[in-house]
């Protein structure tokens, strides 16, 4: 016959069974942990994040810096030579072929685009040369710009010399082909650009030849 255990060793009812009350989760031993999560006290910074944050500023305070002093400094050795620059723009390249439509042609055309005139454009490249004190120094074909060749030409060649003066010439001409030849036999000229003097060039200086469709021909500045 088994043996009746008494009641004493029947296991304590925990306090959560007599009272019917479980302790809060996110009960804390530590009161000032409590009341920094609930805004009492504030809560204290990690040591890396406020390591971040002073790099930051530390680093950003050294761009501010050198944005304000960078542009003051000189780098390299002094300028001790001059310079010319060409510069070109010009629609010159740039030649529209215009004849009159026949009657057979106007016909077979649409009424909306029966125009009695019709216009082609031609790029004829342009030719530029540079001679200082009788030596070719540049010698380069341009082109029109654009998707359709109908954009202007537009040059920009700088070369450096040494103080002093020099015979300048520059010449920008169109090229001579057979082709542009025969096209152009009943239309105007192309015209041809020439700027041929003494310049007296300084150090740090820089001396411009300009063409522009204002100008018609290089002017020096």
């Amino acid at each position: 016959m088994s043996e009746k255990r008494p009641d004493s060793a029947k296991p304590e009812e925990s306090q959560t069974t007599r009272t019917g009350t479980a302790p809060s989760a996110s009960a804390s031993a530590d009161p000032a942990a409590d009341r920094a999560r609930w805004g009492d006290v504030p809560v204290a910074r990690d040591t890396a994040e406020i390591g971040r944050d002073v790099v930051r500023f530390v680093v950003g305070g050294a761009m501010l810096a050198a944005l304000v002093v960078l542009p003051r400094v000189e780098f390299g050795e002094p300028v001790t030579d001059g310079a010319l620059e060409v510069a070109i723009r010009t629609t010159a390249g740039i030649v529209e072929h215009c004849r009159d439509r026949t009657e057979e042609e106007l016909v077979r055309l649409a009424v909306h685009m029966r125009r009695p005139t019709v216009c082609t454009l031609e790029v004829v490249p342009y030719v530029l040369d540079v001679d200082i004190d009788g030596e070719r120094r540049v010698s380069e074909e341009h082109r029109s710009s654009g998707i359709h060749g109908d954009r202007p030409i537009t040059v920009s060649r700088r070369l450096t010399l040494e103080p002093g003066e020099h015979r300048v010439r520059v010449r920008f001409y169109p090229r001579d082909t057979a082709e542009v030849a025969g096209e152009l036999a009943d239309e105007r000229a192309l015209p041809e650009y020439e700027l041929e003097t003494d310049v007296l060039f300084e150090a740090g200086r820089v001396r411009l030849a300009v063409l522009t469709q204002a100008t018609q021909n290089f002017e020096l500045r």
